[in-house]
């Protein structure tokens, strides 16, 4: 959020992060605005952190307010062992101490009450709609208008915005209501062509407070949509069966690029006031020699029950080739043979736990699961036989080459799959600042006619 709102002009003046390697993270790119930071678990938990403590030691007066506040609890993804919303709504604003994650928006609230900026932005998931038979959307929009603010929500689609991913997000923006009668949120228009339907099995409402689909506005001449291969076309090839630079400390290790790329890749290379230069670091992936030649024979969408077909025929084709040697079913041997080739995982679950990149359509949602496998996004290119490296995962999210992640692999992956697709984020700041100026002008030129 903060670099998308960068780079529409906005300068960030302070950050909350309970994370400590994606605080680092953010020291790490932000520092040249020297942001004052509450970063890790002790320092960055809002359930510690006081309102007030918060906002004195800012350097300056924030005008927006924009964050994420944890929304594993309103996915549809493990909901089952989630559903826990405390019933008191009373404890709010400055200081409530509550750690129910799902109630942790009530502490973002909190700082808008008391900071009291010209706007705010909030994110979160589409799931946020159907907890328990609450739409909590409804829910924080009328919280958010008692503190004095217009707010709209919206539902868009990263890839509507040049983003290399079909990922759908909620955003609820408010304006200042005393900013005048025109202080009503406008969605950013979409800039690329992409289906605006919403997602699988998603109830959209119908009022003029929840925008989606055919309610965003659309540019004269947008784009077509960002593929998956504009977004990898530059990178370095890095063969499965060659395994080149994996060595334990060498994930950040700088390689050149292999062509100059279209404009996407162009773009990330020379991003505002964060240009990479001639190499780029991340190179890195997953190493698992069982599944590499699986990986190759996959097509593009292939899930995990064509993979685990394969891969069978793998095991067996091998058992041929042993001919008289071949162990039998039931000897360890065969039991080890059979490990080497075939995943163990069952045929009838999690059919996406396995997904090949289709390489003309944007990715499918990229999440914060990356930090345990990456699975879910095998490389399209079949030479290549592996799933996505840490600059492809950041590449479909739409961050720089030169924004660089810190921490241990896992922790990189999983903060570029909980982030805020910047691109997104600098579509919603240019739309919102815009809409600023305008109220600014019209306030201005009111208080002259006044005069």
């Amino acid at each position: 959020m903060a670099l998308g709102f960068e780079a529409a002009g906005g300068r960030c003046v302070g950050a909350v992060e309970i994370d400590a390697a994606a605080a680092r993270t953010f020291a790490h790119n932000f520092g040249h605005d020297n942001p004052v930071i509450f970063g890790g678990p002790e320092s960055g938990d809002v359930n510690q952190l006081l309102v007030p403590e918060l906002l004195a030691g800012l350097r300056a007066q924030p005008q927006v307010v924009v964050g994420g506040p944890p929304c594993q609890g309103f996915s549809r993804i493990g909901r089952a062992k989630q559903m826990s919303l405390i019933e008191d709504d009373h404890q709010v604003m400055a200081g409530a101490r509550n750690p129910e994650r799902n109630l942790l928006y009530k502490y973002f609230l909190g700082v808008v009450g008391a900071a009291r900026p010209e706007a705010f932005v909030m994110e979160n998931v589409p799931g946020m709609r159907e907890m328990q038979g609450i739409d909590m959307t409804m829910r924080i929009r009328n919280e958010a208008q008692a503190l004095g603010y217009n707010v709209r929500c919206f539902l868009l689609n990263a890839a509507w915005y040049g983003v290399p991913q079909n990922r759908w997000r909620i955003f609820f923006v408010g304006l200042r209501r005393d900013l005048g009668a025109r202080a009503i949120p406008e969605p950013p228009p979409r800039t690329h062509l992409v289906s605006a339907a919403p997602p699988e099995g998603m109830s959209v409402p119908d009022n003029d407070w929840f925008l989606w689909g055919p309610k965003i506005p659309v540019v004269d001449e947008p784009a077509p949509v960002v593929s998956v291969r504009e977004a990898f076309e530059d990178l370095p090839v890095l063969r499965s069966d060659e395994h080149p630079r994996q060595a334990r400390g060498q994930e950040s290790l700088r390689m050149p690029y292999r062509t100059p790329g279209g404009y996407f890749s162009q773009f990330m290379r020379q991003w505002q006031g964060r240009a990479s230069g001639d190499e780029v670091s991340d190179n890195w992936y997953r190493m698992n020699t069982r599944d590499f030649d699986t990986f190759e024979g996959m097509a593009h969408g292939d899930r995990y029950p064509e993979a685990l077909t394969i891969s069978v025929r793998r095991f067996r084709d091998r058992l041929v080739a042993l001919g008289k040697r071949a162990p039998r079913p039931g000897e360890a041997a065969y039991e080890e043979l059979k490990k080497e080739i075939v995943p163990p995982y069952r045929n009838d679950a999690f059919a996406d736990k396995w997904r090949k990149l289709v390489p003309s359509e944007p990715s499918w949602t990229l999440t914060a699961h990356l930090s345990k496998d990456t699975y879910s996004h095998i490389h399209y290119d079949s030479r290549q036989a592996r799933t996505i490296t840490i600059r492809e995962a950041a590449r479909l999210q739409s961050f720089p080459d030169a924004f660089e992640f810190l921490g241990n692999n896992g922790q990189r992956y999983q903060q570029i799959g909980n982030a805020v697709p910047p691109l997104l984020a600098r579509a919603i700041a240019t739309q919102l600042f815009k809409q600023l100026a305008e109220l600014r002008t019209s306030a201005k030129a009111a208080t002259s006619r006044w005069a």
